[in-house]
């Protein structure tokens, strides 16, 4: 109860007691009235009140102070309270009668407020807010009077407060609270911390002295519109300390609500992820730009080709790809050392850089291969060819001035090969005339023209030329074959093994092959590429997920539990019905989600990032595990990849192959388990066919294995039929 409410319950005993005592002095034939009126008063107050005269003996008690202590009026009248309460000091510990505040208020007349500690009479005690006040006749302390209130709900109140107040003080991430008009009025240690100022230079202040001016205003604007309105906010910020370090923070502000529902406050809790941010773009450097020559990789040329395609596919425009290879490059490597053929390369990469415009890329594509992608270029067919030539002819000639390595001189010739697209006539706006082009297409069509050149001597340019490229017509056929071959049962399931380091099988991949009546039994390579830019990818992802589900129940049945692995792609994930259809299926199916790991690749994260967690979050209430594919090949952003609901990271084999004797691809690969060792995710290397690669991955992680070296891709049945005892199989390297 607050002060004042005990100062008046005070006042009100006090009165009436004074009042009772003149009536009962000057009108004692009115004492029936007054002990009547007395016995209301107090019956009325919901706060303990009761009396003591100057010997210390309790003369008058309320009801609510015998509800409270569990007496009655007969065991407290005519008693010493304080060995009938047995009084005890706010620490909880006892404390003798001359202690007590009643006998120092009738020893000197004071007026006292404190809290103490009362006891029931059934031993149970509760701690308790009192006053306690003189009563004085004729300038003599004749007793005192002293109101109090059970305070246990409020001393509780303050406990828990005290735990929330340590909690968030203590808390790792940095906590503001702002009003309305954006001063700061909170801030924990740990953004006292981060921030490099104190609190005395943070209170009042605006959250402005955080910003590094880095963080792009939009993102302000989107900020304060979204909590002004009501809603939480998450986003990143780049942020600037005292002392002018920069870090980046992952943030989420909410508004905070008074009794009423009104915004009264905002609150931002962020969290560091600057190592994050640094581990992303140390994956992101190792994956998309080569090491040597610090120019992009395959991985990044296929990514801004498949922008350019995008991109031509609404402006008339045409784009050329120029593959360039030096000549004989390996006997001058084997004859000068790795070191000059280092030297040459990182020579040539830097001359080829400046033969390009801004707009354009240049490449290292592996060994001594260099791709040049030419954006926009004519949209007339005749013109766009020129100005390819002429890049590749000015590429002739700088490549033909010596090249100085540690003093000695070195001359080379390089084989160019050239494509363009779209092939055919200049696709209208809007139209989808250049849809047969692929970064994979256009690649292998300047690969064509590059080898065309190489066999012709080298040093010379090739263009590739629209009668070698009958794939188009091909993959025409082989889509309508596949369209009629899915319901005709032409799909065969295969399955390969998944083991741990000491080759023990944990699981295995669910994979497709096609057995074509004409052609014999098709790897993916040879149609998955067709069904992805049709509809044909979602009917084959509902077959694959259908019987790898069915192998499952039938093995559950026989007392054989598997794992398998199934590859989602993102077209098939992004269905509206996708996730009831699953839920289905398994329930049809009755086998256990645990059993079911789906792999889905870092391109599905781009576009409906929540709209992503949202699906994968309600399949792994089912069980299902997920794995993110070709890890390190693509576009997800560590900071929110720690937001996904995933299992385990999955290596592509490109890494994997050469990670024993390329520093490179070493690098990334180690960088790639140390971010799954941080986030506590599980690594699943694809590709492993040699026993330096698994003694490679040995000794840096418990990573799970899988490739050629444990075990090829084999009809589900017949690896079943050699694995009788799963539990008990380990594998032995092919």
């Amino acid at each position: 109860m607050a002060i004042a409410g005990l100062v008046l319950v005070l006042l009100v005993a006090v009165m009436v007691l004074y009042s009772s005592n003149r009536q009962l002095r000057s009108q004692g034939n009115r004492l029936a009235a007054g002990e009547s009126r007395q016995r209301a008063v107090f019956a009325a107050l919901g706060e303990g009140v009761y009396g003591t005269n100057a010997d210390f003996e309790c003369t008058f008690v309320n009801p609510a102070a015998l509800k409270m202590l569990g007496f009655t009026q007969e065991e407290v009248i005519g008693r010493d309270p304080h060995t009938l309460f047995h009084y005890q000091c706010a620490d909880g510990q006892p404390c003798a009668r001359e202690e007590s505040s009643v006998f120092q208020t009738v020893r000197d007349g004071r007026t006292r407020h404190e809290e103490g500690w009362l006891l029931r009479k059934d031993g149970t005690g509760f701690p308790a807010d009192m006053i306690v006040t003189p009563m004085v006749e004729a300038g003599h302390v004749t007793g005192a009077v002293v109101a109090f209130s059970d305070i246990s709900e409020r001393k509780a109140a303050e406990a828990q407060l005290r735990q929330l107040s340590l909690a968030v003080d203590q808390s790792p991430e940095s906590i503001v609270i702002t009003d309305l008009d954006g001063r700061i009025k909170y801030v924990n240690q740990a953004c006292v911390n981060k921030s490099g100022y104190s609190r005395v230079e943070l209170l009042g202040a605006n959250p402005r002295v955080f910003q590094s001016g880095r963080t792009p205003p939009e993102t302000y604007r989107k900020m304060w519109d979204t909590v002004t309105s009501g809603q939480i906010w998450r986003g990143e910020l780049i942020n600037r300390n005292k002392h002018g370090h920069e870090y980046t923070e992952l943030a989420t502000l909410a508004p905070v609500r008074d009794h009423n529902g009104r915004i009264s406050h905002f609150l931002a809790l962020k969290q560091d992820i600057s190592e994050l941010k640094h581990a992303e773009a140390e994956v992101h450097r190792l994956a998309n730009y080569d090491r040597l020559t610090e120019l992009p990789n395959r991985s990044l040329l296929m990514d801004r080709l498949a922008q350019t395609l995008a991109s031509s596919s609404r402006h008339p425009q045409r784009s050329a790809l120029i593959l360039c290879n030096i000549d004989r490059f390996k006997i001058l490597n084997e004859a000068r050392g790795q070191a000059s053929g280092d030297l040459l390369l990182k020579a040539v990469a830097r001359r080829l850089d400046t033969l390009v415009r801004e707009s354009d890329t240049v490449a290292r594509l592996g060994a001594d291969e260099f791709a040049i992608l030419l954006q926009n270029l004519d949209p007339e067919q005749g013109s766009a060819s020129r100005s390819a030539f002429s890049v590749a002819e000015k590429i002739h000639l700088a490549l033909r001035h010596p090249f100085t390595l540690d003093q000695d001189v070195v001359n080379i010739t390089a084989s160019i090969g050239i494509t363009l697209w779209p092939e055919d006539a200049v696709p209208r706006i809007g139209s989808n005339a250049s849809a047969r082009d692929t970064p994979q297409e256009i690649l292998r069509r300047a690969d064509t023209a590059l080898h065309k050149a190489k066999r012709a001597g080298g040093n010379q340019s090739a263009f590739f030329e629209a009668g070698m490229g009958e794939v188009a017509q091909l993959r025409f056929h082989l889509e309508r074959e596949l369209r009629e071959g899915i319901p005709a049962g032409q799909l065969r399931l295969f399955l390969q093994p998944q083991v741990d380091a000491e080759g023990q099988i944990v699981g295995f991949e669910a994979l497709v092959r096609w057995q074509h009546p004409g052609r014999g039994l098709l790897l993916p390579n040879a149609f998955i590429p067709v069904a992805e830019e049709s509809d044909l990818i979602v009917e084959i992802g509902v077959w694959v997920l259908t019987e790898t589900c069915e192998l499952i129940a039938r093995e559950k049945a026989r007392g054989r539990p598997l794992r398998i692995a199934v590859n989602i792609s993102p077209r098939h994930f992004k269905e509206a019905h996708f996730v009831p259809w699953v839920r289905d299926l398994i329930a049809a199916t009755g086998i256990d989600g645990h059993s079911l790991t789906m792999e889905v690749t870092e391109g599905l994260m781009i576009d409906n990032f929540d709209d992503v967690i949202a699906r994968m979050s309600a399949l792994q209430e089912l069980g299902i595990h997920f794995s993110v594919d070709d890890f390190g090949t693509g576009y997800s952003s560590l900071s929110y990849l720690k937001r996904l609901p995933i299992h385990e990271l999955k290596i592509d084999k490109g890494f994997i192959q050469d990670a024993p004797t390329d520093p490179e691809d070493a690098a990334l690969v180690e960088t790639i388990l140390n971010v799954a060792k941080d986030l506590g995710l599980t690594v699943v290397a694809e590709g492993v066919e040699t026993a330096e690669q698994a003694a490679f991955l040995n000794s840096r992680a418990r990573a799970v294995h899988q490739g050629h070296f444990y075990g090829r891709p084999e009809p589900a049945e017949a690896w079943l039929e050699r694995t009788a005892t799963l539990s008990s199989m380990r594998v032995t390297a092919d």
